[in-house]
Order: C-alpha cells, then structure tokens, then sequence
C-alpha cells in the first residue's frame, strides 16, 4: 500500500484587506485520513464554529485550534487528490469589492514530462482573514510548478 505524504502544514495566515498581519493561532499540522483521498478539488468558507469543527474533523482527530467566528473566517482550498508530487496550492490574494469578496487561488502543477515523486498528494491552503463579505469570488489561476507564477 502506498505511504501517504505528509501534507504541508496548516499555516492560517492573519490576512487583512490591507496586508497587515497580527499574531496566528497556534495550529496543528493536518494529515489526511484514507477516506478522504477521493476528495476533489473544492474552495470553502468557513464563517462559523460549526463549520469549523465539520471541516478539521475530516483531517484531525485533535481539537481544531480556537477562532474568533464573530471577527474572523477561515478559507480553505483543496486541490483534490493527484497521483504524484510537484502539485501545490496557494491563496494569494484576498480583495474586498463593494458586494462581496475576490479570493485569487494559484493552481500549480508539474511541468509535462517531468519526473516527480510517485506518491499520493492532496495539497490545500488555508487563510485565517477578518470577516468578509459575500458573495466569495473564487478566482482560479493556473501554472506550472518552477515557472511565474509557481515560483
């Protein structure tokens, strides 16, 4: 059977509108459990305890990490399961707009032909942000991993 990797740490950056950061949250890293390999590609926003805790209960089996629900939400990215490594995903952007809120997601992948680890992968992001506005435009950006903008 295959080894799953270890997924990148769950790093909720503080984000705000204008890019000022304050302390994190202590967080735990995230492992996916095997039920969850057949996850695909999803974009969520987390705006309350409830939600929270549905979601950390799909990766951990500790506590979730405390959130302010009344001042803050949580965005999460799934990039779905890939078959070998040199995927990634990335928040980059969070732009409040009069009538909601842009979210630019950059989509890595490997370049054609390229050797890569063959394992298992399921690359997310998450961002810790101050309240947002809805509706959440999600705005996907797609490149390959060594080149702009997968630098």
């Amino acid at each position: 059977m295959m080894r799953l990797s270890k997924f990148v740490f769950l790093a909720l950056a503080m984000f705000t509108a204008f890019d000022c950061h304050a302390s994190q949250p202590d967080l735990r890293p995230i492992q996916h459990r095997f039920v969850e390999l057949g996850v695909g590609k999803e974009q969520i926003h987390i705006q309350s305890l409830d939600q929270w805790q549905a979601f950390w209960r799909r990766f951990s089996t500790s506590r979730p990490p405390n959130i302010d629900f009344q001042h803050h939400d949580v965005l999460v990215v799934l990039m779905g399961t890939q078959g070998s490594g040199g995927y990634s995903i990335r928040i980059k952007d969070v732009v409040a707009r009069q009538l909601g809120t842009d979210v630019k997601v950059l989509l890595c992948s490997p370049p054609r032909g390229s050797a890569q680890v063959g394992e298992i992968t399921s690359p997310y992001d998450t961002m810790l942000t101050p309240k947002l506005a809805t509706p959440i435009e999600w705005l996907m950006v797609e490149g390959r991993t060594g080149n702009l903008p997968c630098r």
